[in-house]
């Protein structure tokens, strides 16, 4: 079913309207050096976070890692950056957000970045650390899941992007669950070593078809007290997955399946980097799962389940809203006015009645 239906979205509002509209909110900006500001602003309105968090915008894999430390009860922004030379935007929203380092480093930078970004930071006088494995960022990983007091549940990914397992970063920031990274035909030392680690660990494996080889699969389940994989032909279905997907032995998983009051935030699948920067909004204020969408269209995938979830409610909670990151050379006005359409609880209200 799709709103389509109704009504022709690119007509529902005028040319100039670009913002928001009462189902939809944009984190405006070009890309994601820009968008990253505005979510910061809206999870973080009228409070100060205990850190900020910086990772790599050049590395997926240092970036991805990071997002469960912005969990409780850090409750963290993370941005990208270059990591030889700090944005000057990245030091003006720190300065801005003034997070308090209760407990911990007020600014925490994940994976390889130069010294000059360190000094940077320490001359606005900021108190900084680093987390970092020596030996590759599968070692990074295995340190962020020491950080997290090696919790049972994780999911493991694939090092490459394409395969969508950054939709786990949302879920990440939601809830706290580490991330492992996997790359060819068996596991990396150190994500082996931090399987064995964990005492009966129950792991998610995250990615479209075949982006984990069957022989890291079997690999993993001779490790796991419990192995589940989520995966879909597709990018955009696999989101739509991931958002239904309850762990059937442990509090893991989005499980929004029913009729209800659900927001969602919606990015494009890449570049990666829009997901990661953006992870706040599944963490703060409505804990949204992220969908994936095009520039110029949404997904079929993506439109049934939102309808499918759709309370259609009337005039009367709840309601549904969606957070899409970008301006409209982003993710184009059309597809904000579809997505607007079906996120409407009172969708008869924009069907043609006569007079």
């Amino acid at each position: 079913m799709s709103a389509e239906r109704f009504i022709n979205p690119g007509d529902l509002f005028l040319p100039w309207s670009t913002r928001n509209t009462t189902n939809t909110t944009r984190a405006l900006g070009s890309d994601f050096s820009q968008t990253q500001y505005p979510v910061a602003e809206m999870a973080f309105a009228g409070i100060s976070p205990v850190t900020v968090y910086l990772a790599s915008s050049e590395n997926f894999s240092e970036a991805i890692i990071g997002t469960p430390l912005m969990h409780h009860p850090i409750d963290g922004p993370l941005f990208l950056t270059d990591p030889n030379r700090i944005d000057p935007f990245v030091l003006a929203a720190i300065r801005r957000l003034a997070p308090t380092g209760m407990g911990e480093a007020q600014v925490v930078l994940i994976g390889e970045f130069s010294d000059l970004v360190m000094r940077a930071i320490q001359f606005m006088g900021f108190t900084v650390r680093r987390i970092l494995g020596p030996d590759d960022v599968f070692h990074t990983a295995h340190r962020i899941l020491n950080e997290l007091c090696v919790p049972q549940d994780v999911f493991l990914i694939s090092t490459d992007p394409n395969h969508g397992g950054h939709i786990t970063g949302a879920y990440s920031a939601h809830s706290g669950v580490p991330i492992l990274l996997t790359e060819g035909p068996t596991l990396p030392r150190h994500t082996r070593m931090a399987l064995e680690q964990i005492n009966n660990p129950r792991v998610y494996i995250v990615g479209t078809t075949n982006a984990i080889p069957q022989s890291v699969i079997n690999e993993v389940q001779g490790l796991a007290g419990f192995v589940d994989v989520i995966s879909a032909d597709d990018i955009f279905t696999l989101a739509v997955r991931f958002s239904r997907y309850r762990s059937p032995v442990a509090e893991v998983g989005w499980d929004r399946n029913e009729p209800d009051g659900h927001a969602f935030t919606f990015v494009l699948p890449q570049p990666w980097q829009y997901l990661v920067s953006s992870a706040s909004l599944a963490h703060l204020g409505k804990h949204t799962p992220f969908l994936f969408v095009n520039r110029d269209s949404v997904p079929e995938a993506t439109m049934q389940y939102i309808m499918q979830v759709n309370p259609q409610s009337g005039d009367r909670p709840p309601f549904m809203h969606g957070f899409i990151i970008g301006n409209k050379n982003v993710i184009s006005i059309p597809v904000q006015n579809e997505l607007h359409l079906g996120l409407s609880v009172d969708l008869e209200h924009h069907m043609p009645h006569d007079l």
